[in-house]
């Protein structure tokens, strides 16, 4: 595994992460630690808005494309994993869900999706 990454990342972040990084660990420039900000729906007001907002972040390599991932644990066998991709005013986010069934991380659903 990559030596530079904090010690703040789980055993499922860590696992995650070679799963789908393993041969491109130096492309990522920060990790990090994500919380879910949620705010009213006006069209759907039992559904609300959810908004990744960043709790911890650790710069790994400055570069003018970023690739950005983010963790938020839900539980031992779920995780929600955030990444942004991209130079800063033209790239694009995404959150999606993650289960553990043992042996690797299955995509569950999307749960966040911009562009910018």
């Amino acid at each position: 595994m990559h030596s530079k990454l904090p010690s703040f990342l789980t055993q499922p972040m860590l696992n995650w992460l070679n799963q789908y990084y393993s041969n491109n660990m130096d492309s990522i420039a920060s990790v990090g630690l994500f919380i879910w900000h949620f705010s009213p729906n006006k069209r759907n007001i039992n559904k609300p808005n959810r908004r990744p907002s960043i709790n911890e972040e650790v710069k790994l390599k400055t570069s003018s494309i970023n690739k950005n991932i983010y963790f938020h644990e839900v539980d031992n066998t779920i995780l929600h994993v955030y990444q942004e991709s991209g130079f800063s005013l033209a790239g694009s986010k995404k959150a999606d869900e993650f289960i553990w069934d043992g042996d690797e991380f299955i995509k569950m659903k999307n749960l966040f999706y911009m562009i910018s």
